[in-house]
């Protein structure tokens, strides 16, 4: 008798571990579900980082050093003033890597050409002449004649493929020449004295006004560049 009640007392007791061994893994699941949940939602409404982008209205090209916007700007200034435009807004005067840049940049200039009802004009761009090719010491030098003469300043544009000089520039004639702008038409045709748009003209930084009164007389745009934001 005495043997079966201490048989019946332990499988009471079993049973009453397993019952608890039960509830604390079950206790221990849901815990770790809770757990699980509440780490996916957290995950779930964290906000997503929108990637850079240019401001609106702007071109974006994409370059071998990564996405570039541009802008093309109204207004008289010669190329510092310019520069300053661009500087205010965060930007810089800008470089054309390839022909698809060329085009659409100057397709903005054109707009603003059209707007003002002038036949033509020219556009800053971020061209200068490289400082040991500057002076008249310099300026026959097989390495500073026509294009290899200039660089883009943005630190994006690498290529100088888009620089084609009208046929009387750049001649390095002037000593102080060290800026160029890029000749714009309204109607994307060459000017009558055979003038190209599209092509480029050296002249002097601080000038706002052309050398050459027969195809225009001021500077009227000028294209600033940046990375996306």
């Amino acid at each position: 008798m005495k043997v079966l009640v201490i048989l019946f007392i332990v499988v009471a007791l079993s049973k009453q571990q397993s019952q608890c061994d039960s509830s604390d893994v079950s206790s221990d699941r849901s815990s770790d579900s809770r757990d699980s949940h509440e780490h996916h939602h957290h995950h779930q409404n964290r906000p997503k980082s929108s990637p850079p982008k240019c401001p609106t209205g702007w071109l974006m090209f994409e370059r071998i050093s990564g996405k570039w916007c541009v802008q093309v700007f109204e207004g008289i200034f010669n190329r510092n003033e310019a520069q300053a435009k661009c500087q205010r807004i965060g930007a810089t005067l800008s470089g054309m890597e390839n022909a698809h840049e060329k085009h659409l940049i100057h397709k903005k200039g054109m707009e603003i050409l059209k707007k003002q009802n002038i036949a033509y004009s020219a556009m800053w761009l971020g061209l200068i002449r490289k400082k040991d090719c500057r002076g008249e010491a310099n300026r026959n030098k097989e390495a500073c004649q026509r294009s290899r003469a200039y660089y883009w300043n943005d630190g994006s544009t690498h290529s100088t493929d888009m620089i084609i000089w009208n046929r009387w520039y750049s001649d390095n004639r002037g000593v102080d020449q060290d800026c160029a702008y890029m000749l714009v038409s309204a109607s994307g045709k060459p000017h009558p004295n055979g003038a190209h748009p599209g092509n480029f003209h050296d002249i002097p930084c601080d000038s706002s006004k052309t050398q050459n009164n027969n195809f225009f007389e001021y500077t009227r745009a000028y294209a600033c560049g940046m990375k996306p934001r």
